[in-house]
């Protein structure tokens, strides 16, 4: 036996047995290791692996584990690790454990063993085959590889010891530093990992770097645990951890497989798309430049799916799960990247304890995890195995499973919960003719409330969308005609906002909520449909058409009390008098409507009662009361954030601005207009609002003290203003600009802006200017500043 003859040298003090120097030179190496090995990002841990091979080299060896989920680049690392390792003259062996293979025991060390031998100095190969001669074959000074004839069966029978096959390691290395790469080595049988556990305890006198990688499931915990920390949890054991690749790594990825310098944003689309998981990346970001998707310009990931690569990894990691397990699996990637287990039994119809046992192959091939807490949940290690896991669910079977997916929601106290009443709906929406179209409409309407509440424009154009060709499933009558009407109110209403107040769309979705309202025997949807008109009206400078239809709402708003016709008829009557130049008319209704009608909070499209804090701070504005009307902005603002409504908030923030500009202060007004200005970035549907803020913040730089000449920039910020229709304010705003070339010299370009201002202000009936615009037809230079006439 290998330790018989290990003790018998000990105790003759055998010359074996004696430190030699060792006879490895060790080459310099090129600091900048990421670069030269592709490995992009992981600079610090080829680092530290650099520090264990320096140890290796003076004689003491060690234990690395890469460890991370699959594709983070542990494979990757350990090949970097045996390339700077031959750099320096360091033999290596490398053995693998294949995924789909069931292997007999240890038989990784003996792959090691083979390559160890090959490479071996025939004194050192000499002492191995005396040790243990049955697995070299017969002994002879002439034979130089192991043969190949060796079988599972022998290796069972002549190799159960782990000590022995650490000895024939130790023997074949002698005082070479060596290097020792054992990759996937959670799937290793339980001899292979005992015999890590021997050589493990003996490398401080032997000159050998093991490097083991270990892939993780979810929750940044390895594969068997409890097996990892019993062998690898230890202070002698250096454990390395790969984790998601920052955004400058990843735009370096990106540029060593594409040659593209590709844009932070779209930097970012990339990195919520993968996760950082370099694997992914490389593999989609390939798929992209291939397809001409990617272009230095280019901001999003335009392709839906993964690559065949990536997909083909996760669908290798599924195939050995059961039936009932890939089924679960498949729900619950339908039902997101997190699920609840209560849940997720309801929809499968079984007990948590039978999901448990079900899922339990998953989460022990890292496909997902589990909470420990309550309420329970599963997610998935990544949302690419969510997407393959969905995808692999029978698509015959899908709508049923949405259907089933949706009555649990819908069976739910906490559906009003706004993530979770926006994937309701859509489940409601993929489960077609499986669901009851009365509990599809259902969870349609509660998601639509939410996302108007929330001011998620985009999400409620696609939302109204869908709910309007479910009620063409539920029976005829007002039920249907309320809901369609208010279906199509709301989405001619963010259709104006998202594409223009004068588009095609825009208006035909009024038109459809006319008829809707106009067919219903009451008349709440035909009195919504009305004020939406007036709203529109009023954004397009239609203020005569506006004010007749809010008298109208008025006169409806006193025979029946419906609050929606009262705050749309006195709003009207407000803005109407504003405009016309009638400031005492217009405070009055703007204090009726908040004094008298009930405040509306269900529907933030309108919001009327919060809008019209805007018309009174500009009122104050033109009568000079400046700190009054900030205050009553202000408030405005507050109010309609407490109400989660950011798209009033940013209608009103601009008024404040506005208040500015109509006093002619300059002073911090470019500062708080740039503030303004990344806010409403944030904020679907403001491209007119946007282009009031350009304006302002440009026009007050023109005017402050040595200020840049930025006419061109004002021009084309009320192109900005007026790209989607609107047509509200454009008077002011050429007044804005005119002051601004005055001020830069452009004496008869200011007259000429003038003169535009006052034929636009007469022919919107925006008379409200006209009162100041007399002041400002004599220029005059005087310091190029615009100033009054005398005469």
């Amino acid at each position: 036996m290998a330790l018989e003859r290990l003790r018998d040298d000990i105790a003759r003090q055998s010359p074996d047995l004696d430190y030699a120097p060792l006879r490895v030179e060790i080459a310099p190496v090129n600091g900048d290791t990421d670069l030269r090995h592709g490995v992009i990002g992981r600079s610090t841990e080829l680092s530290r692996l650099q520090g264990l091979l320096d140890r290796t080299t003076r004689g003491h060896g060690a234990v690395a584990v890469i460890r991370g989920i699959s594709g983070m680049g542990k494979t990757t690392l350990a090949s970097a690790v045996i390339e700077d390792g031959t750099r320096r003259g360091m033999p290596s062996a490398w053995s693998g454990q294949p995924a789909d293979v069931r292997e007999p025991p240890m038989w990784a060390w003996l792959r090691i063993i083979r390559r160890l031998a090959e490479r071996a100095d025939p004194p050192a190969l000499e002492r191995a085959r005396a040790m243990a001669p049955n697995i070299f074959g017969a002994p002879s000074g002439h034979e130089t590889t192991p043969p190949v004839h060796t079988t599972a069966g022998y290796v069972e029978s002549r190799f159960e010891a782990p000590a022995e096959i650490a000895s024939v390691i130790a023997r074949l290395i002698g005082d070479t530093p060596t290097i020792v790469v054992l990759d996937d080595l959670h799937r290793a049988d339980k001899a292979s990992r005992a015999v890590l556990d021997v050589v493990t305890g003996s490398l401080q006198e032997i000159p050998l770097l093991i490097v083991v990688t270990w892939q993780d499931g979810a929750a940044d915990r390895p594969l068997r645990p409890r097996v990892f920390d019993r062998l690898l949890s230890r202070s002698d054991v250096v454990v390395i951890g790969l984790g998601p690749l920052s955004d400058d790594a990843s735009a370096d990825l990106v540029r060593a497989e594409t040659g593209v310098q590709a844009t932070p944003v779209f930097v970012e689309s990339l990195q919520r798309r993968t996760g950082g998981n370099p694997f992914y990346i490389r593999e989609l970001v390939r798929l992209l430049h291939s397809q001409g998707h990617l272009h230095p310009t280019t901001t999003e990931v335009e392709i839906d799916g993964m690559p065949d690569a990536v997909v083909g990894v996760v669908r290798r990691r599924m195939s050995d799960l059961r039936g009932r397990t890939r089924e679960a699996l498949g729900v619950a990637g339908m039902m997101g990247v997190t699920v609840e287990s209560r849940l997720l039994a309801d929809v499968l119809q079984t007990t948590r304890k039978d999901l448990r046992g079900r899922l339990a192959p998953a989460c022990r091939f890292g496909l997902l995890s589990v909470s420990t807490d309550w309420p329970q949940r599963y997610w998935f290690s990544h949302d690419v195995v969510r997407e393959v896991a969905a995808s692999e669910y029978p698509p015959d079977r899908k709508k049923l499973a949405h259907a089933r997916i949706a009555r649990t929601y819908a069976g739910l106290a906490d559906t009003a919960g706004y993530d979770r009443a926006i994937a309701a709906a859509e489940h409601a929406w993929r489960a077609g003719g499986e669901l009851e179209p009365e509990v599809a409409s259902d969870l349609l309407d509660t998601a639509v409330r939410l996302s108007v509440s929330r001011s998620e424009y985009a999400e409620v154009a696609e939302l109204t969308e869908r709910a309007l060709e479910m009620t063409r499933r539920l029976p005829e009558g007002d039920s249907r005609l309320e809901r369609q009407a208010r279906y199509w109110r709301q989405r001619a209403s963010v259709l104006a906002v998202l594409r223009g107040h004068g588009s095609e769309d825009a208006t035909a979705a009024l038109t459809n909520a006319f008829d809707a309202g106009l067919a219903m025997s009451g008349n709440s949807g035909f009195t919504a449909a009305v004020a939406l008109r007036c709203a529109l009206l009023v954004t397009t400078a239609n203020y005569a058409e506006a004010g007749a239809l809010g008298e109208g709402l008025l006169t409806l708003y006193a025979g029946t009390g419906d609050p929606i016709a009262g705050a749309a008829g006195y709003y009207n009557r407000a803005v109407a008098a504003f405009m016309a130049g009638d400031l005492d008319a217009a405070l009055r209704a703007a204090d009726d409507l908040v004094d008298e009608v009930p405040a509306q909070t269900q529907d933030n499209i309108l919001s009327f009662d919060v809008r019209v804090f805007g018309v009174a701070a500009e009122v104050y504005a033109l009568r000079g009361d400046v700190d009054r009307a900030r205050a009553v902005a202000q408030n405005g603002i507050d109010i309609a954030r407490a109400r989660g409504n950011g798209f009033a908030a940013a209608i009103l923030s601009v008024n404040l601005l506005q208040v500015s500009a109509i006093v002619g202060d300059v002073a911090g007004t470019g500062h708080a207009a740039a503030e303004l200005i990344t806010d409403l970035q944030q904020v679907s549907g403001t491209a007119d609002l946007l282009g009031s803020a350009h304006l302002i913040q440009a026009w007050a730089r023109a005017l402050e003290p040595g200020g840049p000449d930025t006419t061109s920039q004002i021009r084309d910020a009320l192109l900005e203003h007026t790209a989607g229709g609107t047509r509200i304010f454009v008077p002011l705003y050429l007044m804005l600009l005119a002051e601004a070339e005055a001020e830069h010299g452009h004496l008869e370009q200011a007259r000429s802006t003038l003169h535009r201002a006052a034929m636009t202000a007469r022919a919107s009936g925006e008379r409200v200017w006209e009162q100041r615009l007399p002041a400002r037809r004599g220029i005059r230079p005087a310091g190029n500043r615009l100033t009054e006439s005398t005469g």
